[in-house]
């Protein structure tokens, strides 16, 4: 088992991500209507009114499981899974919607994401310190209680990222893919969108509330990485001076319209 954390600021973005994807199953839901995502939302909005001044009071976790424990994961095995994993961590006291994920091309990997919410019904806060390595030490307590495959290279209480070589693998097709697109004579951002949604990859610019970009980030199969991260030419100022290359009027500022930037979490 492989966990990704997230600590999230808002229940909207990821609760339509998690529940509007194509092929998404809802396995669970705990304090939060899960029959349409805008009553999940309010749900956990809710709930989240009483600690007005918390920041940071979203927990969105997704685990993904070994290519050989796809025989032996029923959903009813999965729900146990993230429900074990919301008490190893505290908040199965709290609102939380779990949803299976089933849209991916190469799906040979099952897997569940997991909103909760920091904010208890009494209104304490359950601490996210150190919440990536609590999560990594109950994905490896509960590969053992369930008898599941231990994910290769997983550690406990460094701070390191955990990856399985899944990840590893789509890294490298992402890669692969931007530079086929580059070498194949995309010259702007709105065609290097288009290129990589037809390998199924989703590029999105992440913005600061001035406006300013703040980075770029490329997801696959569920799995998104920073631009830079992939590879240091990647990074959004780069990738713009690349591209403006390639169009032979040199480096530009912003190549990118935010007008035109797709919304991939509907």
């Amino acid at each position: 088992m492989i966990s990704k954390v997230i600590i999230g600021s808002t229940f909207k973005g990821c609760c339509r991500y998690v529940m509007l994807k194509p092929g998404a199953e809802v396995l669970f839901a705990s304090g939060v209507r899960a029959d349409k995502v805008l009553n999940t939302i309010t749900d956990f909005d809710a709930i989240r009114s009483l600690r007005p001044g918390l920041k940071k009071a979203v927990i969105h976790t997704s685990i993904s499981f070994a290519y050989e424990d796809k025989s032996k994961l029923t959903d009813e095995i999965m729900i146990q899974v993230a429900q074990a994993f919301l008490k190893k961590i505290g908040l199965h006291e709290n609102q939380a919607v779990c949803v299976k994920h089933t849209d991916a091309k190469h799906h040979d990997h099952e897997h569940f994401h997991i909103n909760s919410s920091r904010v208890g019904y009494d209104g304490r806060v359950v601490s996210d310190k150190f919440i990536k390595n609590r999560a990594a030490k109950a994905c490896d307590e509960l590969e053992a209680e369930f008898k599941l495959t231990v994910a290769r290279g997983h550690g406990l209480g460094s701070g390191k990222v955990y990856r399985s070589q899944n990840q590893n693998k789509v890294k490298d097709e992402i890669r692969t893919a931007i530079n086929s697109g580059l070498s194949d004579g995309v010259t702007d951002f709105d065609e290097l969108t288009r290129y990589l949604t037809n390998k199924g990859i989703e590029m999105k610019v992440q913005y600061q509330s001035t406006g300013r970009v703040n980075g770029i980030s490329f997801r696959k199969d569920d799995i998104a990485f920073k631009g830079s991260s992939i590879d240091k030419s990647l990074s959004y100022r780069k990738l713009i001076s690349h591209l403006a290359n390639q169009r032979g009027i040199g480096h530009i500022e912003n190549g990118f319209n935010k007008n035109k930037q797709i919304d991939y979490e509907k």
